[in-house]
């Protein structure tokens, strides 16, 4: 199976869900909410298998975060793909399939929980302005994704003036 880099998203290391994070499913998310999680802004890389992986986040209104993941060779960016993460039906959503419900969203996460053909939890944690955390988490394992900002494809995309 294919990874699919684009889910992977912010936290620190070793931070994962606890029974307290239950609390969270509970937690109304409000469609202004998203305007919190401007830090995910920006090109990010990230690592998978000593492999690096990069994605691009970009918010086209207030209510939909576009996360587009891509390979990159220095120079040239080659077989990217869009995901979304959107506001449907009273709640925000990722994926295609609306795979996971986001639970919370504040100014340091995003917490999203399985939804439709999903089985692990997302959390996104900011960590500074230039590095944020996914972790992914299922009852098998957990994996912890640290993202980087690039700010050289942040200027090739124009998302950052130089």
């Amino acid at each position: 199976m294919k990874p699919v880099f684009l889910f992977l998203l912010a936290a620190t290391p070793g931070l994962v869900y606890s029974s307290r994070d239950s609390l969270h499913l509970f937690e109304h998310v409000s469609r202004l909410d998203l305007s919190k999680a401007k830090w995910l802004k920006g090109c990010w890389q990230g690592e998978f298998k000593d492999q690096p992986f990069y994605e691009a986040y970009q918010f086209p209104n207030d209510s939909t975060i576009c996360i587009v993941s891509f390979h990159w060779d220095g120079k040239d960016t080659s077989g990217s793909s869009e995901a979304y993460l959107q506001w449907e039906n009273g709640s925000y959503y990722l994926g295609d399939s609306l795979n996971w419900k986001v639970t919370s969203i504040d100014s340091f996460s995003i917490r999203m929980i399985p939804h439709h053909k999903s089985q692990n939890k997302i959390l996104w944690t900011y960590v500074d302005s230039d590095t944020w955390v996914a972790v992914l988490s299922d009852p098998r394992k957990t994996v912890a994704y640290v993202m980087k900002r690039n700010p050289e494809l942040e200027l090739r995309f124009g998302m950052r003036k130089p």
